[in-house]
């Protein structure tokens, strides 16, 4: 259990899961969190919600892949979030009230190029406001120039969409070591 509290703010936080190791056949995994919260902006009225989360992960070792589907939550209109009682509690009335958020991961690593590369897929729903869906790819290379080891360059280019914003980012990074 997690507790928190302000003057005119209380939240507490109840989970609990199980996980299976399936072997060849990935991980998987169920929990349920439940939430009692009163908030500013809802006139310090309880709100009691409950929010439940599915995850799958496998690993290929015979391709270097990784594929995680690293969630699906269905959480009830009245279930706060830690992040959503932080928000309110910093004064945010905008909270979107997330209803479900479905994440899909993907890692593969090229073995003769030595390059990882990762893809992320996020699509967001709520239950008082507009979806939204972003999207995040990078790619990264470890190499050797002359008597330099261990040289890192990654590239990461997403798209992203919040307030009915949406915005590219692009980031490039070189490290020596």
């Amino acid at each position: 259990m997690v507790a928190a509290c302000s003057p005119l703010m209380i939240i507490r936080l109840y989970t609990t899961g199980i996980g299976f190791n399936l072997n060849q056949f990935g991980s998987l995994s169920f929990d349920v969190t439940g939430a009692d919260a009163s908030l500013q902006k809802q006139n310090s009225d309880n709100l009691r919600g409950y929010s439940y989360r599915f995850n799958y992960a496998k690993h290929f070792e015979s391709t270097g892949s990784q594929i995680t589907f690293a969630g699906y939550r269905f959480s009830d209109k009245d279930y706060v979030s830690m992040s959503e009682y932080l928000s309110s509690r910093n004064g945010d009335e905008s909270i979107d009230n997330e209803k479900e958020s479905y994440v899909i991961s993907l890692n593969q690593y090229f073995e003769t190029l030595e390059l990882n590369s990762y893809l992320n897929v996020t699509r967001n729903t709520y239950w008082d406001s507009a979806s939204n869906t972003n999207y995040s790819v990078s790619v990264s290379k470890n190499f050797d120039i002359g008597d330099f080891k261990g040289i890192s360059a990654s590239l990461a280019v997403s798209r992203i969409r919040w307030d009915d914003d949406e915005e590219n980012q692009y980031y490039f990074s070189f490290s020596l070591p």
